[in-house]
């Protein structure tokens, strides 16, 4: 993954073997690539040190599958005049200015892919060095492989492939020893974060690269809206030194072509106990003070920067009697938090451990869920939906709710249930415009919400495939 692998250290053992459910960010990071054809990655890299690498979507890569056959034909031609506009751009970066090194390097490069040093089998044309430089302590090249033809199974016209040696590397050097990412695509914005499997020292470097004459600007959270253009122009890098909590911008002939967070997470490291303490002040339910830790950590990490502060957690209990999809029930350990989002509303996630492996063998499972409604206030009522396939709607409510009800749109009573510890596992059969009121003891309506959106939207922009 990227550098948000770093904070989620305390949620590994936990999570091994999820079952994983959609998710927003799933999270920024898959967005782009579920609206485009396949680009399989070859990724062969440890984890805590690892090349990480996207197209339009700098955050990370998609778990998503070939939808390749839903994809609107004009969208995929305008994105990919764009790619191609990057893919015959000139090198970026000072070594970059090196036309005998850069010359060199493409050679080494075509000789090794014809001996199959590289997962791109397909005949090339020619090979496109479209970045080279000394970043930090490592020398970084990013070069496309002009097909001869456009693969078979992906319709890609060109691969790519990022090259990550020490600084000063030689062109032999960074052919030969380099570690490298080979992708079977090449989109418009391509990105980087590393550190990489044996360079050291290990320092986090994110790099982006735009087409030729685009322009890069970043923005300072919590806002993000305050645009400064950089200065490399039409790619962007940064460093351990130069690493901020910031959205990225691109803009090309005058159009913004893309927005979104930048790699990397407000919380650096594994959560300390201050920070701990800062998410649950105002928790609901039965406090699981190490399942908390995880979760926040975990979604500080998935969520990046498309998130202004750090999650809160809303709630810690357990989900039983819940409705199984195919895999199995949703009953387990839960918790629930959620956090401002830049663009507005909320982000926020349900994670369950569950009581055993389901069918499929996952140890849990995460649902994300967008809602405009503050979930962290003590009066209010959230709920979310289950899984994709079921009716379990797991209901958050005020400390002192005794009862929960359901209304229909027509303002008819539909479900009733009783409250403990400030939540409800129930089954609301069509949960899409529902009201769900907390009544107190005595009666009275305490708090009232309905079901929030599953999955995210976080306001990113992507118009590749905008004429």
């Amino acid at each position: 993954m990227t550098i948000d692998d770093l904070v989620g250290r305390s949620l590994t053992e936990m999570t091994d073997g999820l079952r994983p459910q959609p998710d927003p960010y799933g999270r920024v990071r898959a967005r782009f690539q579920r609206s485009r054809r396949r680009r399989r990655a070859a990724v062969g890299l440890c984890a805590a040190a690892a090349l990480s690498v996207t197209g339009a979507t700098v955050i990370g890569p998609s778990r998503g599958g070939d939808l390749s056959a839903t994809e609107p034909e004009p969208g995929w031609q305008s994105m990919l005049r764009w790619a191609e506009r990057l893919a015959e751009s000139p090198p970026r970066g000072a070594v970059g200015a090196d036309s005998v090194f850069v010359a060199d390097l493409a050679d080494r490069i075509a000789e090794r892919q014809r001996a199959g040093g590289y997962r791109v089998k397909a005949p090339v044309r020619h090979i496109k060095v479209l970045f080279v430089d000394d970043v930090g302590p490592r020398r970084i090249a990013l070069v496309a492989f002009a097909l001869a033809q456009p693969d078979t199974s992906t319709q890609w016209p060109n691969a790519h492939a990022w090259l990550v040696a020490p600084r000063g590397a030689s062109a032999a050097a960074l052919v030969a020893t380099s570690s490298h990412q080979t992708g079977d695509g090449l989109e418009p914005l391509m990105s980087i974060t590393v550190p990489s499997e044996g360079v050291e020292p290990v320092e986090p470097i994110s790099i982006a690269i735009a087409p030729t004459g685009c322009e890069f600007a970043s923005a300072p959270l919590p806002e993000a809206t305050a645009w400064q253009p950089e200065p490399t122009g039409s790619y962007i890098v940064r460093t351990q030194q130069t690493q901020r909590p910031e959205w990225w911008q691109v803009t090309c002939d005058g159009v913004v072509r893309a927005s979104q967070p930048a790699p990397g997470s407000l919380v650096s490291g594994p959560l300390t106990d201050a920070q701990l303490d800062q998410a649950v002040g105002s928790v609901r339910g039965t406090f699981d003070r190490e399942l908390s830790r995880a979760a926040i950590a975990d979604m500080a990490g998935g969520n990046g920067y498309a998130i202004k502060a750090l999650p809160q957690v809303i709630w810690n209990g357990r989900t039983v009697g819940t409705e199984a999809d195919l895999n199995g029930p949703f009953d387990g350990r839960a918790v629930v938090s959620a956090a401002p989002a830049v663009r507005g509303g909320w982000l926020g996630e349900v994670k369950i451990v569950y009581d055993r492996p389901d069918g499929g063998g996952a140890t849990g499972t995460g649902q994300s869920f967008t809602t405009d409604t503050d979930p962290t206030d003590p009066s209010s009522v959230l709920a979310v939906r289950l899984g994709q396939d079921t009716s379990t709607v797991l209901v958050v409510t005020p400390a002192d709710a005794a009862t929960l009800r359901v209304l229909d749109p027509d303002g008819e009573t539909v479900a009733e249930a009783p409250v403990r510890d400030a939540g409800v596992v129930m089954t609301v059969a069509q949960p899409a415009g529902v009201t769900i009121e907390a009544l107190d003891a005595g009666g009275a309506v305490i708090g009232r919400g309905g079901v929030a959106e599953q999955g995210g939207r976080i306001g990113s922009v992507d118009r590749w495939g905008e004429r």
